[in-house]
């Protein structure tokens, strides 16, 4: 319901009831109105936490999976590391997504899969590079998503990392 003006009234009018009934009116709309924008911007969280590992290895499929609870679009991507010792070379990560748990025709949501370079990055650094796809970043719900490790960096093992993968409704 549209809000409604009602005519001015004068110091010293009776206030009617019908004025009074039209004010809780707008109120309620706005505040219906206030709760459907923040609807909009509601905050999916795939997942933010470590990723531990404990053993030397090139690539790894199925690090973790989710599935979607509600339509929702892939915003953010952001990997962690605290401290990176004698590592070299590129930690790769990929999000595929797919219809089912069969992710044998899955596709990734990136057109430039993120990168951390441990030859140069930081201690303590988040990464934020990977470009997504805007046509594949959108998830529907009941759609699957897996994220696989498709580079791992050489000279120790990659001991933990943390992975925060957001989205907005």
């Amino acid at each position: 319901m549209p809000f409604v003006v009602r005519t001015a009234k004068n110091i010293g009018d009776p206030v009617e009831i019908e004025d009074i009934n039209q004010t809780i009116s707008n109120e309620t709309d706005l505040n219906t109105r206030v709760q459907s924008l923040e609807a909009l911007n509601q905050t999916v969280i795939v997942y933010d936490g470590p990723i531990r590992n404990a053993a030397t290895f090139t690539t790894l499929t199925g690090v973790l999976f989710f599935r979607a609870p509600i339509d929702f679009l892939v915003t953010t991507l952001e990997v962690a590391i605290t401290t990176k010792g004698s590592l070299t070379g590129d930690l790769e990560l990929d999000i595929k997504k797919s219809s089912s748990m069969d992710f044998s025709s899955a596709v990734s949501i990136f057109t430039t899969k993120p990168t951390v370079d441990f030859d140069t990055v930081s201690n303590y650094a988040i990464v934020a590079n990977g470009v997504f796809n805007s046509g594949l970043s959108a998830i529907t719900e009941g759609q699957f998503l897996r994220v696989d490790i498709t580079g791992m960096p050489t000279g120790d093992i990659l001991k933990l990392f943390n992975l925060t993968i957001l989205g907005e409704v």
